[in-house]
């Protein structure tokens, strides 16, 4: 029997493009043909694969998952495009799982972050034993504010000033300056 399948890329992403020869040359040599279709931006991939019309695909999900819990919701059964939702899911890999949807739902709940490590531990070992999966990158993000700056919150790729409307930034009763203001009679 001889499996064929194509590999939707966008090449001007260069670790993608090596990534994508890499692939077909692996899998090759275990008799596999993989055909190779790059694509000029992720999102004319995005919108063959969201109908399904694609066999795989390399593309790169981020979030940051302390502020923005919201993204793993991508993830779930209801986000998977269809006519009901005139195909504007995120699941474009169709994924359905009711364990994997409990699991979103435990993300979602307001907890500690310990609490919510373990959580998404145990959400992407139920993805992953039944999606296969290749992660091949990880990004740091290191994002910092002074700790009397009400209201920053880092989200995903966005911005760091995505909010900036809502951030409060309190007068400091430390500064001398301020401090005689505050103290009637100084």
């Amino acid at each position: 029997m001889e499996l064929r399948f194509t590999l939707a890329y966008n090449p001007s992403n260069q670790f993608r493009h090596n990534l994508a020869l890499k692939f077909q040359s692996d899998l090759a040599s275990i008799g596999v043909e993989l055909q190779l279709q790059p694509y000029p931006s992720l999102g004319s991939i995005l919108e063959q694969f969201k109908f399904g019309d694609l066999d795989a695909v390399i593309v790169a999900w981020m979030g940051y998952p302390v502020y923005d819990t919201e993204f793993v919701r991508e993830l779930a059964t209801a986000n998977i495009p269809t006519a009901y939702n005139s195909y504007n899911g995120s699941n474009y890999a169709r994924f359905s799982s009711p364990a994997n949807d409990l699991l979103i739902q435990s993300i979602l709940q307001p907890q500690g972050f310990a609490a919510l490590k373990q959580a998404y531990l145990a959400q992407q070992a139920e993805f992953t034993a039944q999606l296969p999966q290749l992660p091949t990158q990880h990004f740091a993000r290191l994002d910092g504010a002074r700790p009397d700056l009400v209201n920053f919150k880092p989200f995903g790729m966005a911005p760091l000033t995505w909010n900036i409307a809502e951030w409060i930034l309190p007068e400091n009763p430390y500064d001398l300056a301020v401090f005689a203001g505050l103290t009637p009679g100084s």
